[in-house]
């Protein structure tokens, strides 16, 4: 399926031995920045914006693919495990990077679902996951100087694609 931000597809997967610790599915995501139609038109109206654009699809391959989420995985938030990622950024022609990650699949025939608007108790429930997640990270610089390091080259310091 092609999105406005990148191309994406379930896998499913049919074993001939079939085992319970073996996902049923996959999630494909696939950004070539060249081949989606709102970088093009970015790279004519708004160039500047193209290296920002970039980083960001490094910052959500770098993140999800790191041990701080994975470790972070483990504390019991669902956050989909990266089964293998691939980062070919082009600082210097930005339309050129390539970005792909094959993640666990959170499936509709698993009980996920997306909503537009939570209603106020699932709204709760994800703020306190929000908040649960970075408070994970707090103190880790301490805790784990290598992983806060790893982490700390992979996101942006102000955790926004606006600042």
């Amino acid at each position: 399926v092609r999105y406005r931000m990148s191309d994406a597809v379930r896998l499913m997967f049919e074993y001939a031995d079939p085992s319970p610790d073996r996902p049923r599915s996959a999630f494909y995501k696939r950004v070539v920045m060249a081949d989606l139609e709102h970088v093009q038109l970015k790279a004519q109206t708004a160039p500047e914006k193209l290296l920002r654009d970039m980083r960001s699809y490094q910052v959500e391959t770098g993140f999800l693919a790191s041990s701080a989420c994975a470790q972070l995985c483990g504390t019991g938030l669902r956050i989909p495990r990266a089964y293998h990622s691939v980062q070919r950024p082009c600082e210097d022609a930005p339309l050129q990077s390539k970005f792909a990650l094959v993640l666990e699949d959170f499936s509709p025939h698993d009980g996920w679902g997306q909503l537009g608007l939570l209603p106020p108790q699932e709204a709760r429930a994800a703020l306190a996951a929000l908040a649960h997640m970075h408070a994970f990270f707090w103190g880790l610089e301490s805790r784990d100087p290598a992983l806060h390091a790893e982490l700390t080259a992979a996101v942006w310091d102000k955790a926004t694609y606006w600042a």
